[in-house]
């Protein structure tokens, strides 16, 4: 079998993980790139790589997140620019099965967490009612698109894979403290990633800044892209007890806020999959989370999970976290557990089963 995917992610290992057992099995897995470093993503410049892989016997094109098909040349946020960059969607779509691939779509995500194009549901049909197969991390998946009228004609369900010993962690805890400026005592919440609106580190400010606490600190780690938020978290996280460490953190410096750490809290206002909840288990930390999307899966032995409907039901289980020290640890201890029983070379096995199923 070989393989071409589309689009390389640049943060997360999570690709290269699934694709590097797939290669040990003989299968041949390569990447959709542009033609030049300055190349945009534009449907000239794909063309010719699609043909050139397609005549060398690729015959599965696994698409990841596409919502990577934008026409950089054109302000999508306009109303032109919305249709221009779904028409050119449409027509990459339609061009990869006129080449005859079988397409492939892991739905990270039923929707796009910022919108896209003029009408994604629309375009999320588009894109099923083309797929050979969609893959999704939870049955959960599936449901949400049921609820938007997408019915994929064939499915699978493949979880993620654990991030345990992907990164370095050999950091001890009084080390990393010391690095973050945190004093004996002092019970941290850490929220750490990219942030976006739909991730609610407003909402974790918020409630933070109300908790009743003494001697407890926030670690918030990452970039904020949009400027409007950007300037309403600051104004949020003027408090001495928030630390907010902008920018992007290097995978070597991840164990540092891990271990500094004694919960992660994620609290979503949307979300399909995070991998996110998977890299704190790795850490050996347990995650404060909204009971949504495959989050709500997720075993109570291994979160603390709350219902975002219910007043005040995240203050409550950021302080239930503080309060057990020994259900805390209990809890931080079963999640690694929990996620080493995910296999990368078992996921990837799935992988490729199901994909080979489409030429039976």
């Amino acid at each position: 079998m070989k393989i071409l995917v589309f689009a390389k992610g640049s943060e997360n290992p999570y690709q290269e993980l699934l694709y590097t057992p797939m290669r040990i099995r003989g299968v041949d897995v390569n990447y959709l790139t542009p033609l030049t470093p300055s190349a945009t993503v534009n449907l000239p410049t794909w063309i010719p790589q699609l043909i050139y892989y397609r005549l060398r016997g690729y015959g599965v094109f696994h698409i990841h997140w596409a919502t990577a098909l934008s026409l950089t040349a054109f302000p999508w946020c306009t109303w032109v620019g919305k249709r221009l960059v779904y028409w050119h969607y449409l027509l990459f779509l339609k061009t990869v099965k006129l080449l005859g691939y079988k397409l492939v779509w892991t739905a990270h995500n039923v929707l796009p967490h910022e919108p896209v194009f003029f009408d994604d549901v629309v375009a999320r049909q588009y894109l099923v009612s083309l797929a050979d197969l969609v893959i999704a991390h939870s049955a959960t998946t599936f449901d949400k698109l049921k609820q938007l009228a997408i019915v994929p004609k064939r499915t699978a369900v493949i979880p993620i894979g654990s991030y345990n010993g992907i990164y370095p962690d050999n950091i001890s805890r009084e080390r990393s403290r010391e690095k973050l400026g945190l004093k004996d005592g002092e019970f941290t919440y850490l929220f750490l990633g990219l942030i976006r609106k739909y991730k609610g580190v407003d909402i974790l400010l918020h409630t933070f800044n109300r908790l009743k606490q003494k001697n407890c600190k926030l670690i918030i780690a990452g970039s904020c892209p949009e400027q409007g938020l950007r300037d309403t978290l600051r104004d949020q996280a003027s408090s001495p007890n928030v630390l907010w460490h902008e920018g992007h953190i290097p995978d070597d410096e991840l164990q540092i806020y891990f271990a500094a750490a004694d919960v992660v809290v994620l609290p979503f206002r949307v979300i399909s999959t995070s991998s996110s909840a998977l890299l704190a288990f790795a850490f050996d930390k347990t995650v404060v989370i909204p009971a949504i999307g495959d989050l709500a899966d997720l075993p109570d032995t291994i979160a603390y999970k709350y219902n975002p409907n219910e007043a005040g039901a995240l203050e409550k289980k950021m302080i239930e976290a503080g309060d057990d020290p020994i259900l805390l640890h209990q809890k931080s201890h079963a999640a690694k557990a929990y996620a080493e029983s995910f296999s990368w070379q078992n996921i990837a096995e799935q992988t490729h089963v199901a994909m080979q199923k489409l030429f039976d």
